[in-house]
């Protein structure tokens, strides 16, 4: 599983819409769909307020975001 798709999970399980989660960010809508769809970096002040906001594990978040990174600096090495 993806970040995005793990924070996309998070805020349906609140039972939360983009808008909701939008205002408790202080963002726009937009920036929460490009989030969610990982088309945008999520500032790790976002992040921190995400992973409060929905309860995810941090952990768990960690845990996504390493394996990304080191996926796409694979992809730059080789």
């Amino acid at each position: 599983m993806k970040l995005a798709q793990y924070i996309k999970n998070a805020r349906i399980y609140k039972g939360m819409t983009q808008k909701d989660t939008a205002v408790k960010l202080g963002t726009s809508v937009v920036f929460v769909s490009l989030m969610e769809s990982g088309e945008s970096k999520i500032p790790l002040d976002k992040l921190k307020k995400l992973i409060d906001i929905y309860g995810m594990s941090k952990a768990k978040v960690v845990k996504l975001a390493i394996c990304e990174y080191e996926k796409k600096l694979l992809e730059e090495l080789l």
